[in-house]
């Protein structure tokens, strides 16, 4: 906890209100995938925002991050949904059990 910076609680609120707002047009077909989209947004907001913004314009102001922050936060919804339906369309998850069940029945002498 010799880390803890309780300063960044501040990104979490115009993070967490661009990937709210971009519900409204959310993707994601159920509650589930829209929660998920929604927390990947604002992750992507309050992790990549500030380097991309602190290396681009190192003396910008706090409201310019913050507004960093929100549009980040409403792409990164939008962009956690291209990368799950990207996931579910190339069959990975499918391709993953398979390779782990082998990998079982390998170890285990048995065939999955």
């Amino acid at each position: 906890m010799d880390n803890f910076d309780a300063s960044r609680f501040g990104e979490l609120i115009p993070a967490a209100l661009g990937s709210f707002v971009s519900l409204r047009w959310a993707p994601g077909a159920t509650w589930p995938e829209r929660a998920l989209n929604l927390l990947g947004g604002v992750g992507t907001a309050v992790y990549v925002a500030p380097a991309v913004f602190g290396y681009l314009y190192p003396q910008g102001s706090p409201a310019m991050r913050d507004a960093a922050l929100f549009i980040t936060g409403m792409l990164g919804l939008s962009l956690v949904d291209a990368v799950m339906k990207g996931i579910k369309d190339a069959q990975l998850s499918g391709t993953v059990t398979d390779v782990l069940k082998d990998l079982i029945g390998r170890i285990f002498g048995r065939k999955g």
